[in-house]
């Protein structure tokens, strides 16, 4: 698009970075739509902890490599190490090698839904543990989430084994960390 076509350059710049941002999204979209059915399907080959560490491991050299690249890295200052390691263990970690171990034995649509009921929990959570009482919005939006949850994950359609209920406990705790 030439600036003649434009009224001004910043109605042409603000129209390229709209095109370029819905763009990225519609990247991240795909990428994320499809990691958990491919991940599914590297189960078949990989153990779910080895999944976990050569995800991670990979990720990190290329992240590590990019920011070095680019002249911004950095180690953390004292003060984040607790909010780094809190991340890593519950989010990374525990997440990632709870849901992988949990996506062996339930099928990859409820693993997806489970696993990022995270938002639901933590309005039980923090009415809990911090006391804070949830607002209306708040407890229509949970109310909302868990019937939308038990529609999608009808206990009539679920298999009842062992191992989906395993499954399904630890997909809990992955929303939960």
């Amino acid at each position: 698009m030439s600036i003649q076509n434009c009224e001004s350059a910043s109605v042409c710049h603000s129209s390229t970075t709209k095109m370029h941002t819905l763009g990225w999204l519609a990247v991240m979209v795909v990428l994320w739509g499809t990691s958990w059915p491919v991940t599914r399907q590297a189960l078949d080959s990989v153990p779910p902890l080895w999944l976990a560490t050569l995800r991670f491991t990979t990720a990190g050299i290329c992240l590590f490599a990019f920011v070095a690249f680019r002249g911004k890295l950095r180690l953390p200052v004292g003060q984040d190490w607790p909010v780094i390691l809190s991340v890593g263990i519950l989010q990374m970690m525990l997440f990632t090698g709870l849901g992988m171990i949990a996506m062996q034995y339930t099928d990859t649509s409820r693993a997806v839904l489970l696993a990022y009921t995270t938002p639901l929990w933590s309005i039980l959570l923090t009415a809990i543990m911090l006391r804070v009482r949830p607002g209306r919005g708040q407890l229509l939006a949970l109310m909302a989430g868990l019937s939308g949850v038990a529609l999608i994950c009808s206990p009539s359609e679920m298999r009842w084994d062992h191992y989906s209920l395993l499954a399904a406990l630890l997909l809990l705790i992955c929303a939960m960390a």
